[in-house]
Formats: C-alpha cells, structure tokens, sequence
C-alpha cells in the first residue's frame, strides 16, 4: 500500500482511538494498541504494531487531543488533583521512555497484556459493587468517598504511587490509563472533574515525551513529517472532540463496563501476539463469553452480595451472605472503605424504612437521634480530592 494509505490508517485508528478519551478520560491506549496490532496481523504493509510505533502515535495525536480537551471543559479542573499527579506521572514516564528502546517489543506487549488483564479483572468486582451502590469508598448515594483520618494521607500516598506506575506506562507503552482507572474506582473523581485534570496532566506529558523522542530518539524528521505530525494531530484533536460531544449522552456505567470488556479483548491481542491469529480470536471468544456471563448474572441478581460471591460458595471457597462485608476481601476492608461503605449503607436503608433492618420497627432513642447521626454522616461527605490535597 502506498504513502497514502498507510497514513489515512492511521488517522483513523487515532480518530477512534480518542473517541473514548473523550467521552470518559480513558480508553485510547488500549483501542490503540488492539488496532494497530489487528491491523498488523490482516494488513502487514499497512501498520506496524510495534510499541515504539504506538507510543508515537499516542503521544502525537494525544499533544492536539488533551489541548482540545483541556480547552472544552477548562472550568472543571481540579487543580489539587493535577498537582498530586502531575510530578509522579512525569517521573516516571522518563523512565519508561528510557526503558522503551532497551526492551524486547514482543516481550512488552505480553507484559502489557498482564497489565489489561489485572486491570480487568480488578475492575469486574469493582463494578460489581457499584452495580449494588457499594462502591468501593464510595457511600453509594452521593458518588463521593467516606475517608477518615489517617486514610487521607493514605490516599495521598496511593496517588503518588499509581501516578509513578502510570508515568512508567506510559513511556514504556504509551499506555498510562490503567494506574489512573484503579485510583478513580477508589475516589469517586467526577466524571467532568476527571476529564478536564486528566487532559491538563497528559498534555504536560505529552510535550515531555514528544520532546524526548525529538531530543534523544530523533524520531521526527522536519520537514518531512510535518504533514504525518499535522495529520495525527487533526485526527485526535477530531476524536477527543466527537468524544467530549457525545460524554453527555453516554451512559457511564455502560461505558465503564464495556471499556472492562476492551481491556480483557486487548490482553488476549497482546498475550498472543506474534502467535497465529486463530489463537488470539479464540482468547478473544473466550474473554467475550466469560463477559456476556458475569454481565448476565449481574442482570440476574438485582441484590445481594452479586455474582463474585456466589462463585466463590459454589466453589466452596465462602458462605453465601447478603452482607456485602462478610464476602469483600480482607485486605479491602478499613483501607479503601468497603467494609464502611457496606455497614453505611446498611443504616440508611433501615433508616429509609424506619425499622432494624429485620422487617421490625426501630425503637426509642434510634429514631429520636437521626437527625443527629444525618448530620453527622453529612459532615463525612467531603469530596475526597480535597482531602488528597498536598
């Protein structure tokens, strides 16, 4: 194929790619790589599917994609957030990008494989939680995280900790969106909120990386790639916008779920890449079929403790409960506010009923001190970023 072709495949690989970037924040890396690599396996002379091509391609289209952004919803950053972030991510993306041109490429997209699947299957039971309104941290009413005390710099501490793994992501794969997915999950960030900081971040680091791959890879030539460079740039200034337009009308639990779908596709394109390609769409089928039955039984179980739960006391592994904290992992409980989350709710659905949760009424002092105990969860009800502030 010639000069032409190659480079409409990439405008509209990056187009799509940044679709879901604008819509919720996340998604283009992993819509990235699972294309270029597709495209590489059907359509050898058209694409390569190397991780330093991804990362061009990612870092370019995202420098004219994180501007649009940033420019569209420019009133929603939160800046306490961009400074918790900001330093980390750039840290350790200089990193990464070192280790990019010192790896196996074909080694890289495994590993990248395993970060997509854990990430994946962090999110299911994740989602599980919120498809009850329990959250993780979150008090499954208002959106926003119950955080106490010493968990405030806890949450600090964990922010700079995935803003570090994420940098590094992204230097090393162009990807940085998987860290970031697991701290919202804990957060409860606002979806606008999130966009707009997160697109200040990634446009910073996405000057960083293209002056680095400039600087010291000498990957552009100019002027001859100023119409390639021109091109990327349209094509995800486009996408991120048509995202950004559509963010309104997008169901965001829907979306959340089906970018856990896009992440389990893309860890079976990248364990299995340089395998036929009749191995990779058998791990795509089975990836897909496993999805279609965790989102059924999601279906099926309005209530209770959700599909998780009732495979692990089918297997034997624990007791079938309605308690939301008797099957949430140990080590989530008292760090990241399931156990909390779970107990809260429980008290404001006897509250809401007025009775003890038992189907009897509550009696005497229980119901004179509600408003008390109202204010008193009110006052928890503090959106967490605040409290992550440096």
């Amino acid at each position: 194929m010639d000069r032409g072709g190659r480079e409409a495949a990439r405008f509209f690989i990056i187009l799509f790619a940044n679709l879901p970037m604008g819509v919720c924040g996340f998604g283009d890396a992993v819509v990235m790589h699972i294309a270029l690599t597709m495209c590489s396996m059907n359509f050898p002379g058209v694409c390569s599917s190397t991780i330093s091509e991804a990362v061009y391609n990612l870092t370019v289209g995202g420098l004219a994609a994180m501007a649009v952004q940033s420019a569209l919803i420019w009133r929603e950053v939160n800046w306490q957030l961009v400074r918790l972030l900001l330093w980390p991510i750039l840290f350790g993306t200089g990193l990464g990008l070192v280790a990019l041109y010192h790896v196996h490429s074909l080694w890289l997209k495994r590993v990248l494989g395993l970060v997509f699947l854990s990430v994946g299957a962090y999110q299911i039971p994740a989602e599980v939680l919120r498809a009850k309104g329990l959250s993780g941290g979150h008090d499954g009413k208002h959106g926003q995280v119950l955080v106490e005390g010493e968990e405030r710099a806890g949450l600090r501490r964990l922010g700079r900790v995935l803003g570090l793994a994420s940098g590094f992501l992204a230097g090393l794969f162009g990807t940085g969106g998987p860290p970031l997915m697991i701290l919202v999950a804990a957060t409860g960030v606002e979806k606008d909120e999130w966009r707009a900081s997160n697109a200040v971040i990634w446009l910073v680091d996405n000057v960083f990386r293209l002056l680095y791959l400039q600087a010291v890879q000498r990957q552009i030539s100019l002027p001859d790639d100023a119409s390639r460079l021109l091109l990327l740039m349209l094509a995800g200034g486009l996408g991120v916008g048509a995202g950004s337009a559509l963010s309104s009308f997008v169901d965001v639990a829907l979306f959340r779920r089906l970018l856990i779908l896009l992440m389990l596709l893309g860890a079976n394109v990248m364990l299995f890449a340089g395998r036929p390609l009749r191995t990779a769409v058998v791990g795509v089928c089975a990836v897909s079929l496993f999805f279609l039955l965790y989102l059924l039984a999601l279906w099926r179980q309005p209530s209770g403790p959700g599909p998780w739960a009732s495979l692990l006391a089918a297997a034997g592994l624990a007791a079938e409960s309605s308690s939301v904290e008797d099957w949430v992992p140990q080590r989530w409980v008292g760090k990241s506010g399931y156990s909390r989350v779970a107990t809260q709710a429980e008290e404001e659905r006897e509250e809401g009923q007025g009775g003890d949760g038992n189907g009897k009424p509550r009696q005497g002092p229980a119901l004179e001190n509600r408003d008390d105990k109202d204010a008193r969860m009110e006052h928890r009800r503090k959106p967490e970023i605040e409290m992550m502030a440096v």
